[in-house]
């Protein structure tokens, strides 16, 4: 994903505009709406356990494609970028790679089950085309400038759209997916000027949204069992 690398170049409104509007609302607030509105959980504690036990070993492929064989681990520990731009990196990557998961892994994936039913047949479609929505994804943000990345991105989508859609479990798929892409982007070091009032105004709003959708949902459970 592009982000504003820099205050100079991007400016104050350019970096709260990323924090706020993109990963606050349309990234985090939109989908959390959706899927109060129709009534999608975002676990599923009935999953078959072999279904589940597959979707994980999905999930755990691509954390050592995303981590380990792209060269993203080594390049790290031989940085050692500093506690203070790793804790960056975790205020910004925590909401886009819940974002990301939310869009791409989550509400497509239920859309497209719920439109043509449960079976065997339909959950392979909704992996294709969870896969096919990250890729696109990336190409459409980098501008159709990094078709390398899209290709990588649909590949690993494939794996996570595995994960996501056996496990239904939008908490595992999104910290797995955030192991990759915070090794991928400390490894780049792209963002080690990102400014901090955007990484932690950004993370500071999705926290809340999270902590409010929470409370609505223990809320509707407990009118639910009076």
């Amino acid at each position: 994903m592009v982000l504003p690398v820099s205050e100079g170049e991007w400016g104050v409104a350019h970096c709260l505009f990323w924090g706020i509007v993109y990963l606050g609302i349309v990234g985090t607030a939109l989908p959390l709406y959706i899927a109060r509105k129709y009534n999608l959980a975002m676990s599923d504690p009935d999953v078959p356990a072999k279904r589940f036990i597959i979707g994980t070993a999905a999930l755990l492929i691509a954390a050592g494609v995303g981590v380990f064989m792209s060269g993203s681990f080594d390049r790290v520990m031989e940085l050692r970028p500093p506690a203070a731009v790793v804790f960056k990196y975790l205020l910004l990557f925590a909401p886009m790679a819940a974002a990301l998961t939310l869009h791409c892994l989550f509400l497509v994936p239920a859309a497209v089950t719920g439109a043509l039913g449960g079976h065997n047949g339909a959950m392979s479609f909704a992996i294709v085309v969870s896969a096919l929505s990250m890729g696109l994804g990336f190409l459409v943000d980098s501008g159709f400038a990094s078709t390398e990345n899209a290709v990588t991105m649909t590949v690993l989508g494939l794996l996570f759209g595995t994960g996501a859609v056996l496990t239904r479990s939008v908490y595992l798929t999104a910290f797995v997916f955030f192991l990759v892409m915070l090794s991928n982007t400390l490894a780049d070091g792209k963002y080690n000027d990102y400014p901090w009032y955007a990484a932690v105004t950004g993370f500071a709003l999705w926290a809340l949204l999270l902590l409010v959708a929470a409370a609505s949902r223990m809320s509707r459970e407990k009118n639910a069992d009076n």
